[in-house]
């Protein structure tokens, strides 16, 4: 299988972050890959975060998004083992990018799938914080 073939999904979470989405999700349209969709969970903000998510998504990346909202504070590991746990079988590649981050190179995708298909797990991206901070991890044998 050639990484273009790959299903990439990228999982988003992310409550009260008004400030950080349109550049967190500007930074997947800016991907080399442009056949990742997104699943983009909102955790019950009160800011205005989901109907922003709402219209970015829409206007940024048409027909390749699922947006969920929780009804009530519940974090990102019941949001994995719940919204994303129920479509991960869909996807061959699963990379996760908090909606108040951003993905910092416009290859990355392309790169774990590279390493995926080396036989390399890879489980987070590289990213930027909303502090400006540089993180992320490599591929793990």
């Amino acid at each position: 299988m050639n990484g273009n073939d790959l299903s990439v999904l990228i999982f988003m979470t992310g409550r009260n972050c008004q400030d950080y989405i349109k550049r967190a999700i500007a930074s997947v349209v800016e991907q080399s890959h442009q056949k990742a969709t997104v699943l983009y969970v909102d955790d019950a903000s009160d800011d205005g975060s989901y109907e922003l998510a709402a219209r970015l998504l829409n206007e940024m990346l048409p027909g390749r998004h699922t947006l969920v909202r929780n009804n009530e504070r519940m974090g990102k590991a019941f949001s994995a083992s719940t919204h994303l746990r129920a479509v991960a079988g869909e996807h061959d590649v699963i990379a996760i990018l908090d909606a108040d981050d951003r993905l910092i190179d416009p290859n990355i995708i392309r790169q774990m799938m590279l390493s995926y298909e080396a036989g390399k797990d890879v489980v987070w991206t590289n990213f930027m914080t909303d502090r400006e901070r540089l993180g992320g991890n490599g591929p793990l044998s």
